[in-house]
């Protein structure tokens, strides 16, 4: 009797271990309008499915129509374990749209990830592993867009992320917010840190916003990109690891906002920030309130900054404000395409109109910049400069600065210089009226004479761009060794991804090599190129190298000499290389 009942008992245990039913969701969903179960009609149902039944495996939802949505969905769901994917289900462009007129009474959005229900008591700490992908499988076309109406709630963006939410991707993705109403700022993307009412700081990281065009210009304080936490909590609970690259972000007040960051990427995005409106300060870039840590701008064009501010007070434009905490590491960019559009009330008032606003430390490397013509009445009078050092003293090196603009007053860095500043290239192209250098210096002699331990290298030098929004080298400028700067030990690529030289260009862009000097420039000064009947004569003074190449490259010769040289070429083009350096020689 014990043996039949211990196996009558084990019986029972297998019988109720099979008629528990699988737990979680795992596969692919399709996710459209007329989709029926297992698949769902809306977002919002399969996300809230997701939240009530967890996950047994990685999950794809696949949008298979336009869908017009009308309540947040929520990802709150544990993902560390296994993965979330959001995506067209076909190279087809599918469109979701969100219609909510009221606001949520905490996060508001679209797609709100890392939390489960309308309340800071659901933020979730086991979100992870969530991306959300504009391209279909195995094409690579950006097709999903996920957008407001201009009917919805001024507070809700695409997408919102909150929680201590990790690995969270937004790629390849058309993110637009509209919300015509006008008030407080708004986001396509938010990236917020809050608290329960334990005062609990949840703070997200590890997040990349890759390849998407971000579209937020409809309201007058519409930003691209907000880090942003709640009210009363530390600066120290800081958001870690966003990286923002190769992007388009078109803004009415700013690209990216950043409070309570650490450690941040920008890097090969397109930037336009255009403010029509008076009585707003509008950026590109702006530090408010950053905890330690990097902030990294790299290879990034900053091509458009409109302001129509009209008001007296710091209004207007400002594109990088490198405040707020951190170290800036600022290198190969382009900057240019200011613009205004309204001249200052009768009562007066600058309209500001500055590049890169220094408030921290800031290594600003490699970069170019044009201060286009304005175009504007002379009595706008902005402050308009390249550069204003508000604080610290800033690394400047490698850059190049150019003014097209005479009729209005602009300098091309404003505030005491210090630090290290050198090898830059510095050229007033319309004249010296109301141009500067830096402070009251129209000249760049008078600058050197009055700054004798500033830019000991730096060269007043014309330079040649493609366009007036790409400030790639052309013409003239291409080999011109008056742009040849040693190259920085940490800015080994340009904005184009190409290796330096260990010669390098200055500005952003490394164009065509080698350098070609001029015979009697300072760098060729060991030596004099003197034609000949045959050929070419080099007098030395010292010991020196000679290379002679022809004009596709071929080395014709190679000798190390002390005194002079000469070498019968036929007629043609060649490059002769003396220590290193080059110039270009006819027959």
């Amino acid at each position: 009797m014990k043996k039949i009942s211990l196996f009558v008992a084990a019986l029972a245990l297998t019988i109720v271990a099979f008629a528990e039913p699988i737990i979680g969701m795992s596969g692919t969903y399709k996710i459209g309008a007329a989709e029926v179960p297992p698949n769902y009609s809306s977002l919002k149902a399969a996300t809230d499915a997701l939240n009530s039944l967890g996950m047994s495996g990685d999950v794809v939802f696949e949008i298979s129509s336009d869908l017009l949505e009308t309540a947040s969905s929520r990802i709150g769901v544990d993902t560390k374990t296994f993965s979330l994917t959001i995506r067209p289900d076909s190279d087809m462009d599918r469109k979701i749209e969100f219609n909510m007129a009221a606001d949520n009474a905490k996060a508001s959005g679209l797609i709100i990830i890392g939390l489960s229900a309308d309340s800071w008591e659901n933020l979730s700490s086991t979100t992870q592993n969530v991306t959300i992908d504009g391209f279909a499988n195995g094409f690579s076309t950006r097709r999903l867009t996920l957008a407001t109406t201009d009917a919805a709630n001024i507070y809700h963006g695409p997408i919102q992320i909150v929680g201590n939410s990790k690995f969270i991707t937004v790629k390849n993705c058309l993110l637009t917010q509209r919300n015509l109403t006008s008030g407080s700022s708004t986001y396509a993307i938010r990236i917020r840190v809050e608290q329960n009412a334990a005062l609990t700081a949840f703070r997200p990281s590890d997040i990349t916003i890759e390849n998407n065009v971000i579209t937020a210009v409809k309201n007058n304080a519409q930003m691209g990109i907000g880090l942003t936490f709640a009210t009363g909590i530390a600066v120290t609970n800081t958001i870690k690891n966003v990286i923002i690259k190769n992007n388009e972000i078109y803004a009415r007040t700013r690209g990216v906002s950043m409070s309570n960051n650490e450690d941040i990427v920008i890097s090969k995005n397109i930037f336009s920030t255009e403010q029509p409106n008076a009585g707003m300060l509008s950026t590109w870039i702006q530090g408010i309130s950053n905890g330690a840590g990097k902030v990294t701008l790299n290879a990034n064009k900053f091509i458009s900054g409109l302001t129509g501010n009209s008001t007296a007070g710091a209004y207007g434009f400002r594109g990088i404000i490198a405040s707020g905490g951190g170290t800036w590491y600022i290198d190969n960019n382009f900057f240019t395409g200011l613009r205004t559009t309204a001249a200052p009330a009768a009562v007066g008032g600058l309209t500001d109109m500055l590049v890169i606003r220094c408030g921290n430390t800031c290594l600003i490397r490699n970069n170019t910049f044009l201060l286009n013509a304005l175009n504007a009445n002379v009595n706008l009078a902005p402050t308009y400069q390249a550069i204003n050092i508000a604080a610290g003293t800033p690394e400047i090196r490698n850059n190049i600065f150019i003014s097209n603009e005479d009729a209005v007053a602009n300098t091309l860095i404003s505030g005491a210089v210090g630090g290290i500043t050198d090898y830059n290239i510095y050229y007033l192209k319309a004249g010296i009226v109301n141009a500067r250098i830096n402070s009251t210096f129209a000249t760049f002699a008078d600058y050197r004479t009055a700054n004798p331990t500033m830019d000991i290298h730096s060269k007043n030098v014309d330079v040649n761009f493609v366009n007036a929004t790409d400030l790639s080298l052309t013409g003239l400028s291409l080999q011109d060794g008056n742009l040849a700067v040693p190259r920085l030990a940490d800015v080994l690529t340009d904005i184009n991804g190409i290796s330096r030289a260990e010669t390098t260009y200055a500005g952003a862009h490394e164009a065509l090599l080698p350098f070609l000097y001029s015979s009697t420039d300072n760098v060729m000064q060991t030596a004099s190129i003197k034609h000949t009947a045959t050929g070419i004569e080099v007098v030395l003074d010292g010991q020196a190298t000679i290379e002679i190449y022809s004009i596709n490259g071929m080395l014709i010769d190679k000798t190390n000499t002390n005194g002079s040289y000469t070498r019968d070429l036929k007629n043609g083009m060649y490059i002769i290389r003396i220590n290193g350096k080059a110039t270009k020689f006819i027959k």
